[in-house]
Parts: C-alpha cells; sequence; structure tokens
C-alpha cells in the first residue's frame, strides 16, 4: 500500500487529533451539560460558585461544548448553502463540452466527470462530495494547447481521485469546532497546500514540467461565486513557491513550520479545557453523591 502524500498525512493528523481530543472531552464531560442545567434551573447563576465554586469548570465545559457545537452547525449550514448557490451557477452557464475536451478528458479517466461553464475568465476546479467532477470554463479550454488543458485535467483528476472537496468540508468543519485550538488551522492549511503538490506530481508525470508551467501561468482561482464552497483548483490559493520550486526542482519542498504562538495557545488551550473536564467530571460525581 502506497505511502500516503504530505497532504492526505496532514489531513489524517487534523481529523485524528481533533476526534482524540473530542472524544476525551465528551468521555470526561459526560453528564456535564444536563448536572449544570439543572443547578441552573434549581438556584440560578448562584449556585455555580456555591460550595466554593465547585461547579464552575462544569460551567465553563458545558458553554465550551454549546458554543463548539454552535460553530460547527453554524459552519454547516453556510457550507451548503454555499453548494447549492454554486449548483444553480453551474446550472445557469452550463456550455456542452467539445470532442478536445472530451477526448482529453477521457485520458485522465474523467469521462462524464467535467462539466463546461459560460465564462470569459479562464479557470478550473473540482466540485462535488460524493462524485466529485471538474469545472472547466471555455475561456480556459480555448486558451490552452492540448499539452496545456492535459496538464489542468491531470491536477485536477488527482483531485477527484482523493475526493479532496469533501475533505475540505471535514477540515472547515474540524477547524471551526476546534476554534480554541489555532494549531489546527495551520494543519489544514498544510493539507490544501500538500493536495495541490501533490496534484502537481501528477501533471508532471503524464504531461511535463513546461505543459504544468505553461498552464499555471494562465489559469485563475475559481470565481468569486465560487470561492465559498469547498473546491480544488489549479490556480489555488496556495503557496505559488512552493510549487514553482517543485517544478524546477522535482522534489516536495518542505512545509513552513507552524507559528510558535498558535502552537503555544493551542497547547494550553488544550491542557486548561482538560483540566476543566477532569475537574468537572469530579465535580458531577460529587454532586451527584450529594
Amino acid at each position: 500500500m502506497a505511502r500516503p502524500d504530505s497532504g492526505n498525512r496532514s489531513f489524517l493528523l487534523l481529523v485524528g487529533s481533533a476526534a482524540a481530543f473530542r472524544v476525551t472531552l465528551m468521555l470526561l464531560a459526560c453528564c456535564v451539560v444536563g448536572v449544570v442545567g439543572s443547578r441552573l434551573l434549581a438556584d440560578g447563576p448562584s449556585g455555580l460558585w456555591a460550595h466554593g465554586g465547585r461547579m464552575l469548570p462544569a460551567a465553563l465545559l458545558a458553554a465550551l461544548i454549546v458554543v463548539s457545537t454552535g460553530a460547527l452547525a453554524v459552519r454547516a449550514v453556510r457550507e451548503a448553502r454555499a453548494d447549492i448557490a454554486l449548483r444553480r451557477m453551474l446550472r445557469a452557464r452550463a456550455a456542452a463540452p467539445d470532442a478536445r475536451v472530451s477526448r482529453i478528458a477521457a485520458r485522465f479517466g474523467l469521462t462524464g466527470r467535467v462539466r463546461v461553464v459560460d465564462d470569459e475568465d479562464p479557470y478550473a476546479f473540482t466540485h462535488g462530495y460524493l462524485r466529485p467532477g471538474v469545472v472547466l470554463s471555455v475561456a480556459l479550454a480555448r486558451a490552452l494547447d492540448d499539452a496545456q488543458l492535459s496538464a489542468v485535467l491531470a491536477h485536477e483528476s488527482a483531485h477527484v481521485r482523493g475526493r479532496d472537496p469533501l475533505k475540505v468540508l471535514v477540515a472547515r468543519l474540524v477547524v471551526s469546532r476546534e476554534f480554541h485550538l489555532p494549531l489546527l488551522r495551520h494543519v489544514s492549511a498544510r493539507f490544501v497546500a500538500g493536495r495541490e503538490l501533490a496534484a502537481d506530481r501528477r501533471a508532471l508525470r503524464a504531461c511535463g514540467a513546461g505543459a504544468v508551467a505553461g498552464a499555471l501561468l494562465r489559469v485563475l482561482g475559481p470565481p468569486d461565486w465560487a470561492r465559498s464552497t469547498p473546491a480544488a483548483a489549479m490556480a489555488a490559493d496556495s503557496d505559488l513557491r512552493a510549487r514553482i520550486s517543485q517544478l524546477e526542482t522535482g522534489v516536495e519542498p518542505c512545509p513552513p513550520p507552524a507559528p510558535r504562538g498558535w502552537t503555544l495557545v493551542s497547547l494550553l488551550s488544550g491542557v486548561l479545557v482538560l483540566a476543566a473536564a477532569t475537574q468537572a467530571y469530579v465535580v458531577v460525581q460529587w454532586y451527584c453523591g450529594m
């Protein structure tokens, strides 16, 4: 089994670390929300400070659970609305793919998965969660020769095979829910950049550096009406210097280190939350035994 590329490794690290933290938190926080709610109903806010403020850690933990769950729900609704709006726009701008686009798409396993849109801006991106496909503007198809168009579709086929739009959605939801761990934003950015580099490498193997470089010079990022929806684009907002370096050397460059401030804040936040959860568990045991 092939080793995952750096982008997929970052995705697994993001999801795995967030899941481990959340499972640990929820196990420690079992019944905390119910106990805090019952105390508030019985005694009001002053009840949280009764008995030396023992209920305060439980209240803080319950607040974090409620707020993070709300942030996740808001982000999910926002993403769903953006996806619906994008699909409507694609239907309104739909154009028939010509024989040339269909022929090159078939070469990379994209038969029936390339949607051509009538737009004068040159762009291409991968969209769709369960069955991803490539969106290609008429302007880009006209601007590229066969080798460059092949490079674009080879690049996007890597995103299709990797189901990258779905992974981007998951990463956005995780970062929104664990907003108190800013280091996860860095891991998410590494995931996106790593997948772009992996897609470039696929295009390099299939079409050569000249075709990939020529395509990068002509392709724009997704249009404004598509930027709010998880998508993987040939001209993504990732580190262009890293992509150029990989084109020149054929070697994936090392990712930049995480900001120290984000690392320290995340460590401190994680320790405080788990400490509060542990204390809250002890308090709940004490409360239930009263």
